[in-house]
């Protein structure tokens, strides 16, 4: 027989379980956001730009010396602030999302529910809060189950985050991008906290790109004599939709360069792409692949950048970004 912690019955109770406790949570964290209070002080960038990522390696991104160039026009991009010490707090989006959308940090004594999420202080405070996501978009049939992964979108809690949201998911991000720059003029205001949620590189990698950026093949690969004609041709993929993911970060730049705006980008973890054993994505033991696979994993790329007119308008913003690129960071602590 199968061990019981692999068994259909125990698998089913363990999903039943769960499904009660996250429905509690949500609740939990619909009650946190209310009895906010918040306000605008000082002289921030007026628009804020959080671009979210999704299974983006640090290792297959030639801004963090990847041997293939992927991030060619992030490379040539000025004002841009590379951050090389930076973990996602765990390997799977929904956890990574609630944990850095929280104003709860994973060293404080208090769960993820218990805290105003980070677009609920931003939207008390007076921003215009837009959010575009190309992975889970809300459906008026949701229940909490299908909000487990787009808890955000849960009925009782979107409307204290969001003011306007995308209501269709796009086969590429370019075009949610698209979208947005479409209708933008008649949505934000004067000061916008403007997040962004990509498909990025997740599985399958072939998917997340136009054939027009078909870039690499397997030739670009000759010296991994490990790997198999397919593996080599699945990497080809990866670094494919990487060099996508760059255009489509460079256009979200290119919406905000002559505003007075901040743009930061990070994905929800990493990812595995055959670096150093047959394995893509991710493992929800890491005993396997010991530290390499958590290297892999939760090492990930994170960039802000300060467009002209935020340099010269927020100095102190500048020199503090400029001077914190080699800080070590973990996403929990975005807020």
């Amino acid at each position: 027989g199968k061990p019981v912690s692999r068994s259909f019955v125990y698998m089913t109770y363990n999903a039943v379980i769960q499904f009660v406790q996250e429905s509690d949570d949500f609740e939990k964290c619909s009650l946190s956001q209310d009895g906010i209070v918040a306000s605008r002080e000082g002289n921030a960038p007026a628009d804020i730009v959080v671009v979210i990522g999704e299974s983006h390696s640090k290792y297959h991104s030639s801004l963090y010396g990847y041997p293939l160039p992927t991030n060619p026009l992030l490379e040539q991009t000025d004002g841009l602030f590379i951050f090389d010490d930076v973990i996602s707090s765990v390997n799977a989006t929904s956890l990574s999302f609630r944990n850095f959308m929280s104003l709860s940090s994973l060293d404080q004594n208090r769960g993820w529910y218990e805290a105003p999420l980070f677009p609920a202080v931003f939207k008390k405070a007076g921003f215009c809060v837009n959010f575009y996501s190309n992975q889970f978009v809300y459906d008026p049939a949701m229940d909490t189950y299908d909000a487990s992964c787009g808890f955000f979108n849960h009925p009782a809690m979107q409307d204290k985050l969001f003011n306007h949201k995308n209501t269709v998911k796009y086969q590429y991000d370019g075009e949610l991008i698209d979208a947005y720059a479409s209708v933008r003029d008649k949505i934000e205001k004067d000061s916008n906290l403007v997040i962004f949620n990509l498909s990025g590189q997740h599985v399958q990698a072939s998917e997340r790109y136009p054939s027009n950026w078909n870039r690499f093949n397997e030739s670009d690969y000759a010296q991994r004599l490990d790997l198999t004609s397919e593996q080599k041709s699945y990497v080809a993929h990866y670094d494919n939709a990487t060099l996508y993911n760059d255009y489509v970060i460079s256009r979200i730049i290119s919406l905000y360069a002559d505003r007075d705006a901040v743009i930061i980008y990070f994905p929800d973890h990493g990812d595995e792409v055959h670096d150093f054993r047959n394995h893509i994505g991710r493992s929800h033991d890491y005993e396997s692949g010991g530290y390499k696979a958590v290297h892999c994993q939760l090492d990930i790329p994170f960039l802000i950048y300060l467009s002209p007119m935020a340099q010269n308008e927020h100095p102190e913003l500048l020199r503090k970004i400029a001077s914190s690129v080699h800080r070590p960071f973990m996403t929990d602590d975005l807020p």
